[in-house]
């Protein structure tokens, strides 16, 4: 490229009706003033645009780099988002597996409370109904026995009764009859005996007559103490 200098060293040769010479080097001179300050521009123009393309490079370096990260950003959030969504799956089915497990067994639990309830409370009742069986048994067999012992003691006291009535109707009368033929006896063979002996005659007749009262009171006295008795052991034995 030619260059200030090289304008203003230029020489020409001189030849036979040529230009005025003079007016050659003032204009090469405002040529060269012109060119240098041409030149100069262009020279710092160049080296501004040098630098811009080195700014503008490391622009585009930059913008690359930041495109590549953002690509790599870009990348890292889908494997992340990817990633949280494998793991976010996996642990929905894990909890909901694990929620199934407890759901089964929870209701395999129930069913065996159930199972396990269900025995127990057909064993306590068998052994109520059992019981109550033993029981209802046990106060048929204490009643029939009762009846029994009631009915059995009924009929001797019956009987007993029958025997007081017929030896309190029979003894009475006899002793009457004794004690009446005694004084006809004594009126009859003994005309002249005091007052006094037969007044003892008719104390002795009161007192056998008396005797066999007593003796009868107290025989149907011991047969309803023995009733009492027998009904009272029933009635304990029902309670």
């Amino acid at each position: 490229m030619l260059t200030p200098v090289d304008i203003h060293n230029k020489e020409f040769s001189r030849s036979f009706r040529g230009f005025n010479q003079e007016e050659v080097d003032d204009f090469l001179d405002q040529v060269v003033n012109d060119y240098e300050m041409l030149y100069r521009d262009n020279h710092q123009m160049k080296k501004e645009m040098e630098l811009c393309n080195k700014q503008l490079e490391q622009y585009h370096q930059l913008e690359k780099n930041l495109q590549d990260t953002l690509l790599v950003a870009q990348r890292t959030a889908d494997e992340v988002v990817n990633t949280a969504n494998i793991r976010g799956e996996e642990v929905r089915q894990a909890a909901k597996q694990a929620g199934e497990n407890l759901k089964r067994e929870a209701e395999l639990y129930a069913d065996k409370l159930k199972q396990d309830t269900e025995r127990e409370c057909k064993r306590r009742i068998e052994a109520a109904a059992q019981q109550v069986r033993a029981a209802v048994a046990e106060y048929e067999r204490i009643v029939r026995e009762r009846r029994q012992f009631v009915a059995k003691m009924r009929n001797l006291m019956q009987t007993e009764l029958g025997l007081l009535e017929e030896a309190y109707d029979i003894m009475p009368d006899r002793v009457q009859n004794d004690d009446h033929e005694n004084n006809l006896a004594d009126k009859v063979f003994k005309p002249d005996c005091d007052d006094d002996t037969a007044g003892k005659d008719d104390n002795g007749a009161g007192s056998s007559a008396n005797d066999s009262t007593a003796q009868a009171s107290a025989a149907s006295v011991a047969i309803a103490a023995q009733i009492g008795a027998a009904d009272s052991a029933a009635s304990g034995s029902k309670g």
